[in-house]
C-alpha cells in the first residue's frame, strides 16, 4: 500500500524552509482621522478591496510529455488520484511527479480515444456493406494511434500493444470510470492544432485564480489601545477552499472520417481541499497598526533520488486603517483592512492562487483630542 500523505502545518520556524517563500513582512497603516459610520466603514473595505492589484495568473512551466505504458497499476494509482479530495498528497502517496502523472493521463486519454475507435470500428463493420470501408480507415486509425505514443516518446505501439492497453483499461471498472471522468472533463483551449501530429507534446497545469472579499470582520475589544505606546496581540483566521487541479494538454482527439486530429483541451483530473490558519499578530494604538502573518501545510515525498512537495502557503501582504467609527461611552471601533495571499503549488507548478480582503475590527477608547501622531 502506499504510503498516505497530508497537508500538515508547519512550524513558524519551519517556514523558511519552503522554497520560493519569501520571509514575512511587516505591513503598517495609519488610522483615517474623519470619522465614519459603520455603513461608511463596509464602503471603505470594499473601496480598499477593488484598489488591489490585480491578480495575475501563474504562468507555470510547461512539460514534456512522455507517455507510460499502461499496467493495472499504473492506472490503479491515477485512479486513486482522480478519486481523491486531497490530489496535490494523493499524488505524492501514488509515487507520482510532474511528469509521471501528466505522462499517465496522457497515455489514458489516447488508450480511451482508441477505444471508442475500435467502438465505432466494430459498429461499422458488422454491415457488409460497410465493411470493406471501415476495414481500410482502421488502418489509418491504428497508425494514427500509434503516432499519438511515437511523438509521445513511446515507441512499438503497434495494434497489439494498443489492444492491450484498452483490455487493461477495460479490465477494471474503477479504473475505466476515473478516465473516463477525465475525458469527460475536456474542454476545449486555445492553442496549436491541425490534422498532423505534432513532433513533440506538452502539457501544463492550470492555476486556479481569483479574488474575493469577506465583508464580516472579525472583532477584538482592546481597552487599552491608546493606554501605552503600543499594544501587541494576534488572532487566527482561518481559510478553506476547494478547486479544481486542472491540466491543459495538445492530445490525440480523432474522428473516424479525421484519424489525424489532434486538440488542445483541459483535463480536469481532481477536486482539491484544503484548510490553513495564519495567526495574525499585530501592534496597535490610536495612530495606527502593524500587522504580519505567514502559514503553510506542506507534504513532501522522495521519489527516485529527489524530493516532491506538495504545499499551500498564506501571507499577508497589505493592510489599511479603512475607518474609525464612534460607538457609545466614548469608545471607538477602529477598522482594518488586511489581504492574504493564498498560493498551493506542486514541484514548483502553481495549482491555486487567491487573493482574499477581510476586516479586522478593535472596539476601545476613542483617541484623545491631542495625539502625539
Amino acid at each position: 500500500m502506499p504510503k498516505k500523505f497530508q497537508l500538515t502545518a508547519v512550524p513558524e520556524k519551519e517556514l523558511k524552509k519552503i522554497k520560493g517563500l519569501a520571509a514575512v513582512a511587516v505591513v503598517e497603516t495609519t488610522w483615517p482621522k474623519k470619522e465614519s459610520s459603520a455603513a461608511e466603514a463596509k464602503d471603505a473595505l470594499k473601496t480598499f478591496h477593488a484598489k488591489q492589484p490585480a491578480l495575475k495568473p501563474s504562468k507555470n512551466p510547461e512539460i514534456a510529455v512522455r507517455a507510460v505504458e499502461l499496467t493495472a497499476g499504473t492506472l490503479s494509482k491515477l485512479a486513486a488520484v482522480v478519486n481523491s479530495g486531497a490530489a496535490p498528497a494523493e499524488m505524492l502517496a501514488q509515487q507520482f511527479d510532474d511528469k509521471t502523472l501528466v505522462g499517465t493521463i496522457y497515455s489514458a486519454v489516447v488508450t480511451h480515444e482508441y477505444m471508442q475507435m475500435q467502438s465505432e470500428f466494430k459498429r461499422r463493420s458488422a454491415s457488409p456493406g460497410t465493411r470493406k470501408q471501415a476495414e481500410a480507415q482502421w488502418l489509418e486509425i491504428t497508425k494514427a494511434s500509434q503516432n499519438a505514443f511515437a511523438v509521445a516518446g513511446l515507441t512499438g505501439a503497434n495494434e497489439a500493444k494498443l489492444s492491450g492497453f484498452a483490455k487493461k483499461l477495460a479490465a477494471n471498472k474503477d479504473n475505466l470510470n476515473a478516465v473516463t471522468k477525465i475525458v469527460n472533463s475536456a474542454v476545449s483551449a486555445e492553442g496549436p492544432g491541425g490534422n498532423k501530429a505534432p513532433t513533440s507534446v506538452r502539457a501544463t497545469f492550470v492555476p486556479a485564480t481569483a479574488t474575493e472579499i469577506d465583508l464580516v470582520p472579525i472583532t477584538n475589544v482592546i481597552p487599552n489601545i491608546c493606554s501605552g505606546p503600543l499594544v501587541q496581540g494576534s488572532f487566527t483566521k482561518h481559510f478553506s477552499y476547494s478547486f479544481s487541479l486542472t491540466v491543459s494538454l495538445y492530445v490525440w482527439c480523432p474522428k473516424w472520417t479525421n484519424p489525424f486530429r489532434w486538440c488542445w483541451k483541459t483535463f480536469t483530473i481532481a477536486s482539491v481541499t484544503f484548510s490553513l490558519d495564519i495567526n495574525v499578530g499585530y501592534k496597535v494604538n490610536c495612530c495606527g497598526a502593524s500587522v504580519w502573518g505567514q502559514a503553510a501545510v506542506q507534504a513532501c515525498a522522495s521519489l527516485v533520488g529527489f524530493t516532491v512537495c506538495a504545499s499551500c502557503v498564506g501571507t499577508i501582504v497589505a493592510v489599511a486603517g479603512i475607518a474609525k467609527t464612534p460607538v457609545s461611552g466614548g469608545k471607538c471601533t477602529y477598522g482594518l483592512g488586511i489581504v492574504a495571499s493564498l498560493k498551493c503549488s506542486f514541484q514548483g507548478h502553481t495549482l491555486f492562487s487567491r487573493s482574499v480582503t477581510f476586516g479586522y475590527a478593535i472596539t476601545g477608547p476613542c483617541p484623545p483630542a491631542i495625539l502625539p501622531c
